[in-house]
């Protein structure tokens, strides 16, 4: 019997594969199959190349927010067998739904940024983030990053740039990605930007310009703005790191400001982020009083705390 079967049907696909939903009959789990697509009928070097390239790519990568690799097979049919993932790309989910909200975007941000790291540090840039290649399972808690096919090793750039060869996606890709220059990590910075304000915005930054979301959307802070233009500065000023990006994320949604000051003068936002945290102290000291303070007194006050 043969191990992995397939619907015909197909479930996605991209400039150089169809993908599948597959079952692994021996492991009985679901898989996702993708098939090499030749550019002109036929197999060319090319496309074996970065078949084999990807394959190797996703061998490397071991992360919670990255689909892991299971099988690969490279005789009549090219094949790679991974990890299914059920749910909805982001562009999906923006084109349906419209803009995701703050709570979203830090959420799935943080574990794309968390994932990009970890490809960085295998000296792997991803070079075609955007939305479509972020996938957002049901529950709308969990995020991956997906498809490595045009995915480059930083031993192979030197190569890639000698033939003079641009790929990505207009409009996502970093000014030293369109003019073909060598790369490294920071053109997947500049990518991230682009994305996180399209997830925010439901467009992406104008051509040379940008609109502040927090001038159009008061639940958005100033300090959002300030990291995606940080994201699209040229490459030697640009956001580092993923984990520099990751962090201040984090930073632009941590309440500063004393509550009696944000009730009194704050912005939207501020009041969401303070009214927030008010209640996670609240919850927080309410299941404290449960835990420490049997007396009638103690339950009164937990009362008072959690109503």
């Amino acid at each position: 019997m043969t191990r992995f079967q397939f619907d015909y049907g197909i479930h996605g696909a991209g400039g150089f594969a169809k993908i599948f939903k597959g079952r692994d009959t021996f492991l009985e789990r679901d898989v996702a199959v993708k098939v090499l697509r030749p550019s002109s009928g036929q197999f060319s070097d090319e496309d074996r190349e970065r078949f084999k390239r990807e394959a190797r790519i996703l061998a490397q990568l071991s992360h919670p927010n990255i689909p892991a690799i299971y099988d690969v097979e490279f005789e009549e049919d090219f094949l790679i067998i991974f990890e299914f993932i059920q749910g909805i790309s982001l562009a999906q989910f923006i084109e349906d739904q419209g803009p995701c909200s703050l709570a979203q975007a830090r959420s799935w941000f943080s574990q794309i940024a968390s994932a990009l790291q970890h490809a960085h540090s295998n000296d792997i840039i991803h070079r075609d983030i955007k939305p479509s290649n972020i996938m957002i399972k049901p529950d709308f808690e969990t995020a991956y990053l997906i498809d490595f096919g045009i995915a480059l090793c930083t031993a192979d750039g030197d190569r890639i740039t000698d033939y003079g060869w641009v790929v990505g996606t207009p409009g996502y890709m970093s000014p030293e990605q369109e003019s073909g220059e060598q790369l490294d990590h920071r053109t997947d910075i500049f990518s991230l930007g682009v994305t996180i304000y399209e997830a925010l915005a439901g467009r992406r930054p104008g051509l040379g310009t940008y609109d502040p979301l927090s001038l159009t959307e008061e639940t958005i802070p100033e300090q959002i703005d300030i990291l995606i233009q940080d994201c699209l500065l040229p490459e030697d000023q640009r956001v580092s790191s993923a984990s520099e990006f990751s962090e201040r994320l984090a930073g632009a949604l941590r309440m500063r400001k004393p509550f009696s000051v944000v009730l009194a003068q704050g912005r939207l936002y501020e009041l969401s982020l303070a009214l927030k945290a008010e209640d996670f102290t609240a919850d927080t000291l309410g299941r404290t009083a449960r835990r420490t303070d049997s007396s009638p007194l103690g339950q009164t006050r937990e009362h008072y705390l959690l109503r």
